[in-house]
């Protein structure tokens, strides 16, 4: 299994970028040392295990909603540009 420490204190990940919050129609994940799913995107819309991951955090789109990554927006699966 996969183990990592990743992030820094108080960064929370979006299309590669460390925001304070989560834009509209997103939340944050926080790893907490467990183990921490994919992202699910347009081209995943099924999130796959990624291993255990520790002081990292990133902003998921709500469900069922799913991201768009050249756009960083969040869309229905069927809708995904």
């Amino acid at each position: 299994m996969y183990f990592a420490t990743i992030g820094r204190p108080g960064c929370i990940t979006y299309n590669n970028t460390c925001v304070a919050s989560c834009p509209e129609h997103m939340h944050r994940v926080d790893s907490e040392c467990r183990p921490t799913p994919s992202q699910r995107t347009c081209d995943e819309p099924v999130a796959m295990p990624m291993g255990v991951i520790c002081d990292w955090s990133r902003c998921d789109c709500d469900f069922p909603f799913v991201l768009h990554l050249p756009s960083g927006y969040c869309f229905a699966y069927e809708d995904c540009p």
